[in-house]
């Protein structure tokens, strides 16, 4: 598989909902009939969370340890200029692509936003693995992958008041910014130096070496 490019589409989360809707029901004709009436039917009765067109996108793009599977992500909103930089990405010759057959967007209210977004939301925690290491839950994210940057821009005491080098872990830098400017005012302490910090009491080293003799 590594020598394939691997890509995939994504849609934004709540027009998906709606052609979701829209699709399952084309036989009965029902959401053409009630689009809202339908929607608030699968949301709050049928719940249909396991299908696959229900399921969060990212599930299909990345693998059993949690890391992105894709070489490239387009966007169904933006169709032909993701089609055009996927061709260009194949080194083949695209095309204007042929409009396809959209569904009605109805009307999502607030109730139905609330249930969309508690049903495709993800929690964003840190390396640590405990509880507390969390820094936001049921959020709505664009896709990461691993040596990408996120910003967290009010993070207020959570920030360098309150790092911590648990397990082991070397704090990271503090960066200061103003517009395009930036300079590290804390470099980061590597793992070495948290090592080089600690101390062996000489009766602990004795006893260590008693009971290695």
């Amino acid at each position: 598989m590594r020598d394939y490019l691997k890509f995939a589409f994504v849609r934004n989360p709540f027009d998906r909902f709606v052609s979701y809707c829209s699709f399952m029901t084309r036989q009965g004709g029902d959401f053409d009939r009630d689009p809202r009436g339908t929607m608030h039917r699968i949301l709050f009765e049928l719940r249909p969370l396991q299908h696959v067109h229900f399921q969060p996108q990212y599930t299909f793009l990345v693998d059993e340890r949690g890391e992105l599977a894709t070489d490239f992500i387009g966007r169904v909103e933006t169709m032909q200029e993701s089609y055009d930089a996927l061709c260009a990405k194949l080194g083949i010759p695209g095309r204007t692509l042929d409009k396809a057959h959209g569904s009605a967007p109805g009307d999502i209210d607030g109730r139905k936003q609330n249930q969309i977004h508690s049903c495709l939301a993800c929690d964003i925690v840190g390396p640590v693995c405990e509880t507390g290491d969390t820094f936001a839950t049921g959020r709505q994210m664009d896709d990461v992958s691993a040596g990408d940057l996120v910003v967290f821009r009010t993070a207020g005491a959570y920030a360098a008041a309150m790092a911590s080098t648990y397990n082991s872990r070397p704090l990271t830098p503090e960066v200061l910014v103003e517009r395009s400017r930036w300079a590290v005012v804390r470099p980061r302490i590597d793992v070495d130096q948290l090592i080089a910090a600690d101390r062996v009491p000489d009766w602990l080293g004795g006893c260590a070496e008693a009971s290695s003799s």
